[in-house]
């Protein structure tokens, strides 16, 4: 959640899910989030800034599925974007990305 985009208009949504045959269980990201200093200092976990899906792992039907249901956040935000775990955030990188969209 490093960088995290939490102004008011901002939310972010969490699907969580899907099994790697050769490695544990990964660690519950919402939760390790919401106990971290981030996660408090935001209020994102109490104030509906962060819509979370869970799916077992034994109904986990590949990628294709996790972005149709990813797609599924959408609730008529004027910017949507959606991406994957293994991502990494520069500063600013929500204010940095409308620009760039409103300048093209």
């Amino acid at each position: 959640f490093q960088q995290n985009c939490f102004g008011p208009k901002c939310r972010t949504g969490v699907l969580v899910g899907g099994k790697v045959e050769d490695a544990g269980p990964d660690p519950d990201c919402y939760v390790e989030f919401c106990k971290s200093e981030e996660g408090i200092n935001s209020n994102a976990c109490n104030n509906g800034h962060i819509r979370l899906f869970n799916v077992n792992e034994s109904e986990s039907l590949g990628p294709y599925m996790a972005r149709y249901l990813g797609a599924k956040f959408y609730r008529g935000e004027q910017y949507y974007l959606q991406i994957d775990s293994h991502s990494e955030f520069v500063h600013a990188w929500d204010e940095k990305l409308i620009k760039m969209v409103e300048d093209a």
